[in-house]
């Protein structure tokens, strides 16, 4: 896309937030994974803290096999209905909570593609899988996000399609790892990073 291209399709980007909200800490960093493939991972600590929500199934599974292991029978499930069906509620909302904080993000040259998603036959299908050659740009937007407590900070990392369209990447309270891992996507994919603020005025 030429100079002139890019231009007026960035006259055409909207600088709202493209996600509401956000977290005020640093929640997925970008690694190398080969020469041709580059990856968005949970940090350590945004690891730990998404791990933290798996100890209530597991305490639960933990008493509900030593009941099993001392009377052998499960008469102990009927005689605490009410706290199984909440203990399972909470389980599976904790399963599709993590799968979604762990969801791969990648941008792989060698199959020219950017997805979201752990398997591929069902990412294909989604908004999600974007041939890399569609993506013009890198756009940084800054939030505030007010919290019931406290106001805090966020920050999206959206990359910016060839028909104007956006598709959020990552979005946490981190500006300058934002911002590092921007750098390295646009030299990666040969793009330029826009900083919404930059933008003439707001759609």
């Amino acid at each position: 896309m030429s100079e002139e291209e890019l231009k007026n399709l960035k006259e055409k980007i909207a600088i709202k937030p493209l996600v509401k909200g956000g977290s005020n800490f640093d929640t997925n960093v970008l690694v190398e994974v080969s020469s041709n493939r580059l990856q968005f991972k949970p940090t350590t600590g945004y690891a730990l803290f998404c791990g933290a929500f798996s100890l209530v199934p597991a305490i639960f599974l933990s008493i509900g096999i030593y009941n099993y292991s001392e009377n052998r029978n499960f008469n102990f499930l009927y005689d605490n209905i009410f706290t199984v069906i909440i203990a399972s509620i909470f389980s599976v909302a904790v399963f599709f909570l993590l799968r979604e904080f762990f969801k791969p993000i990648v941008f792989d040259k060698s199959i020219n593609r950017y997805y979201k998603g752990f398997y591929r036959n069902k990412v294909e299908k989604s908004k999600n899988n974007i041939a890399l050659s569609r993506i013009c740009a890198l756009q940084i937007i800054g939030e505030i996000v007010k919290g019931d407590d406290h106001t805090y900070k966020s920050y999206e990392l959206n990359i910016v399609l060839d028909d104007a369209t956006r598709l959020n990447v990552i979005d946490h309270g981190n500006l300058k790892g934002i911002i590092q891992d921007a750098k390295w996507l646009s030299e990666f994919l040969n793009i330029p990073i826009w900083h919404a603020g930059s933008n003439k005025k707001e759609k």
